[in-house]
């Protein structure tokens, strides 16, 4: 742990510039992302005034040339039959307020002013373009009248569809411009009315000379196909990005005038605004990034420094038993790792230990008590020991020690010690002695699978219960090979299943005031072709810990059904046969939907079915229990509770579960006729069972003289070998069909 801290020590500049260093380029990340929106709210802007100026003067302009071309109209009156008429007219019969001189002109181009002056302007682009049939507005021109910069508007003059003259309507450049300035409100945008060759007509820059230079320096420097007459005559509007000749960045935005066919609004907002936007934005992100990575260097030196003040707290928890200050699993891995690596030694040996009946000591006297047992235990094992010894608490009451086999103990005065200090701290705790069961294993240092080790030590610690008398063991090879012994049994079940090394026995049930075979309990024998016959008692446990007990007890509930369904069939007389079911059968959802599948599939009455569960199972779910044989019961079945006698028995037991027959074990029955407590105990079982309405069988019975007293006690059934042991399916069948025992 300490290693470990010196780690995050030595990293934590490491991680703090890279953190730092990520949060950096985040934040140049939102810096990117915050000019872009400016620039593209700044772009819109110019849109919009773009767009709204473009409607201004559009509205502007197609009101000057209506109100010329109601004046023209007018004139068209006063032309006589031979389509001519007199400069007369202009003072006599026209007049308009939003003009500032109006022109008539003829056909060849002579034009008089409402002052009288007479001009030509049979060479103007706008005088032609109207002695066409078209209404347009000139480009700026200076006035040949009065020398005045002047937008000049001029409407054809038609009769009988024939162009006879032509009439303008003129006003100053300054006139335009009020309006541009009219509409800004303040805006910091830079509007231009431009024409298709780049020249500014009108601006709100009072700077124009600048502009005009800079614009159309900036159009001739365009490549040939992207000029400004190209750009400004095939596009209606487009916004393009600009740099002037000092090095400014900018943003231009055409829109076209619709009604003048070679007028543009050109609209640039200030390149100095947006820079001092973008700056003070750029300013405002790095401020925020900096605080983020100081608040980030606080946040962290405060996690490091936690960590460091709770390192030692941490590694109890990780590494230590809470109850007794020991190693804890992990721990005791840890440490003997690391032992190992560092030690020239070869030899060690590990000693598991757990209490005898630590359970009901917590029940009885209170987990209080047993943690304080468990502390004096480690506190004598810690002062009984060599200090190189490393002690450790693997769960509950299991304690392991590993020994440098360096420091000479003898074998049998290991378990001895260790015995010793268990019945001084129990003794002293709970004023009563108690015993441990102790496994011992002796290893080397090559061998590094430490859980391997250990696993071999508790697999010692658990033979060493079986032996009452000794209560140690040494793991050996024997221990091993039986150990294997039972994987590879698990392994098989499965596969003799498969290549039918099972098979089913049945051994009957007989009423003993009749002597009849009455009914019969299906048992299953496994006979292997290499082992020979395996006990159920050796199997069946290992089938229940694997799950494959769900399978084997499925198989044998098929074999009886189909054994029913041929007797059926072949006319033979049924008898009920009682199946047994384990607490892992119980346990599974889809039980009931099971026996109902297998019952509709072959057909049989459900009353020759009777489902056996042991006490002990009834008893550990009552609920539940309860539940399924209810289930069990509406398919037709009847239930039996087995071993009778095996578990805590109590009478109440009867009543707490809703079964139909019980079954009293062998263990009750050995001696009734010996002993008397043994016979009033079960006649007292058999007489309250008959009270209560559940039939009675006694299993186990092997002389006939507790046949008789059973008898006597009016036992219902009796299965034992008095009358036969378990047979198989074609011994059974013509045994029940010839009903001989004796």
């Amino acid at each position: 742990m300490g290693q470990s801290y010196k780690s995050v020590k030595k990293n934590f500049i490491i991680v703090v510039i890279l953190v730092m260093t990520i949060i950096s380029l985040i934040g140049a990340t939102i810096e990117r992302y915050f000019e872009e929106m400016l620039v593209s709210d700044y772009r819109k802007e110019s849109l919009e005034v773009s767009s709204h100026m473009a409607k201004a003067i559009d509205e502007h302009l197609t009101s000057k040339i209506k109100e010329l071309e109601f004046l023209a109209g007018v004139v068209v009156e006063k032309v006589g039959d031979d389509s001519t008429f007199e400069f007369d007219i202009l003072n006599q019969d026209l007049s308009s307020e939003i003009f500032n001189a109006l022109y008539l002109a003829k056909a060849d181009g002579t034009v008089r002013s409402t002052d009288g002056i007479e001009r030509n302007y049979g060479d103007l682009s706008f005088f032609r373009l109207a002695m066409s049939g078209r209404s347009n507005i000139s480009n700026p021109i200076t006035s040949q009248f009065d020398s005045k910069r002047i937008i000049v508007y001029a409407v054809p003059i038609q009769k009988d569809n024939q162009v006879i003259g032509v009439l303008c309507g003129r006003n100053t450049v300054e006139e335009l411009n009020k309006i541009i300035l009219s509409q800004m409100y303040g805006s910091s945008t830079d509007v231009y009315v431009v024409g298709d060759n780049g020249e500014v007509i009108l601006s709100n820059n009072y700077d124009n000379n600048f502009v005009v230079n800079s614009f159309n320096d900036y159009y001739i420097n365009l490549s040939a196909p992207s000029n400004s007459q190209y750009i400004l005559s095939t596009n209606h509007s487009q916004s393009i990005e600009w740099e002037d000749n000092y090095g400014n960045n900018s943003y231009i935005n055409y829109q076209k005038i619709d009604n003048v066919s070679d007028w543009y609004i050109l609209t640039t907002a200030n390149s100095e605004v947006l820079a001092t936007k973008i700056q003070h934005m750029k300013q405002l992100t790095w401020c925020v990034v900096i605080l983020i990575n100081i608040l980030f260097v606080c946040i962290y030196y405060y996690v490091i420094k936690i960590k460091k003040d709770n390192l030692e707290y941490i590694k109890r928890l990780a590494f230590y038993d809470s109850v007794t200050g020991l190693l804890n699993n992990n721990g005791f891995m840890k440490k003997v790792e690391s032992v190992l690596k560092r030690s020239n030694q070869t030899y060690y040996s590990l000693v598991v230990f757990d209490l005898e009946s630590f359970k009901l000591i917590n029940e009885i006297y209170g987990y209080s008590k047993g943690d304080q047992l468990l502390k004096e235990i480690a506190f004598r094992l810690k002062a009984e020991f060599h200090p190189s010894t490393i002690f450790g608490r693997l769960s509950n009451d299991v304690f392991i020690l590993m020994l440098d086999t360096r420091i000479k103990y003898e074998e049998k005065l290991i378990p001895a010690t260790i015995q010793s200090i268990v019945n001084l701290a129990s003794q002293q705790i709970i004023e009563n002695p108690l015993n441990a069961s102790i496994g011992m294993y002796y290893f080397d240092n090559s061998e590094l699978n430490i859980q391997r080790a250990i696993d071999h030590a508790d697999m010692a610690r658990l033979h060493a219960k079986k032996n009452l008398s000794k209560r140690y063991y040494l793991f050996d090879d024997k221990l091993f090979k039986n150990k294997m012994d039972l994987k590879l049994i698990e392994q098989e079940i499965k596969p003799s299943l498969i290549s039918k090394h099972f098979q089913v026995f049945y051994q009957p049930k007989v009423n003993p005031c009749t002597e009849e075979i009455v009914g019969a309990e299906a048992l299953v024998r496994w006979f292997h072709p290499d082992r020979g016959f395996i006990s159920p008692a050796l199997f069946i446990p290992i089938a229940e810990k694997s799950g494959d007990i769900i399978t084997v007890g499925r198989w044998v509930f098929n074999e009886v059904c189909s054994m029913l369904a041929e007797q059926k069939q072949k006319g033979i007389e049924s008898i009920p046969i009682s199946i047994n079911l384990s607490r892992v059968e119980l346990y599974q959802s889809d039980l009931i939907l099971f026996l109902k599948s297998v019952i509709s599939r072959y057909q049989i009455d459900p009353c020759l079915i009777e489902v056996e569960i042991t006490e002990t199972t009834a008893l550990n779910d009552v609920e539940l229990i309860n539940e399924k044989i209810k289930a069990i019961h509406e398919l037709g079945m009847k239930v039996s509770m087995d071993d009778f006698g095996t578990g805590s028995s109590t009478f109440s037991n009867l009543k707490q579960v809703d079964i139909d027959i019980l079954k009293i074990d062998r263990s009750f029955l050995c001696d009734i006729e010996t002993n008397f407590k043994s016979k009033e105990l079960v006649h007292g079982i058999i007489d309250l069972a008959k009270r209560i309405g559940v039939a009675v069988v006694c299993e186990g019975v092997e002389v006939q003289e507790q046949v008789k007293i059973l008898k006597e006690m009016r036992c219902d059934l009796i299965q034992g070998y008095v009358y036969a042991k378990p047979m198989p399916r074609s011994e059974f069948e013509d045994k029940i069909q010839r009903d001989d025992f004796l």
